[in-house]
């Protein structure tokens, strides 16, 4: 599967499942320049800027082994940038990661959440 496949099959799997979990999908793949969020949901008082990650093998790794500190620098820097552009104080962004490992013969989604990644 292409890798662009893959990763709108994962975001659409992780909207998915936060919206099973009560969250409410705002947008999916927000830009801003060269930076990039999955996912924008809400949950409660909080706006969730999501990084998903899906693998279909683990020859570089599971999606867990992506959240690199690279990656969560960049995450950063995006919700100084959504934070800016759309008036909401970082006190009210929380960052949070899902990791999409689909290994198995019946191709079963293994889902993890990690609901704050700094």
């Amino acid at each position: 599967m292409k890798n662009s496949l893959l990763g709108k099959l994962g975001e659409e799997l992780a909207g998915c499942f936060l919206i099973k979990k009560g969250y409410k999908i705002i947008e999916y793949n927000w830009r801003s320049e060269k930076l990039e969020i999955d996912i924008v949901a809400q949950r409660q008082n909080l706006t969730c800027l999501i990084e998903v990650k899906t693998r279909t093998d683990n020859i570089y790794g599971s999606a867990v082994d992506q959240l690199t500190k690279d990656k969560i620098k960049n995450l950063k820097r995006a919700a100084v940038r959504y934070s800016i552009k759309h008036k909401i104080p970082l006190k009210n962004i929380n960052l949070e990661f899902i990791a999409i490992d689909i290994l198995s013969k019946d191709k079963k989604a293994n889902i993890k959440h990690f609901l704050d990644i700094i």
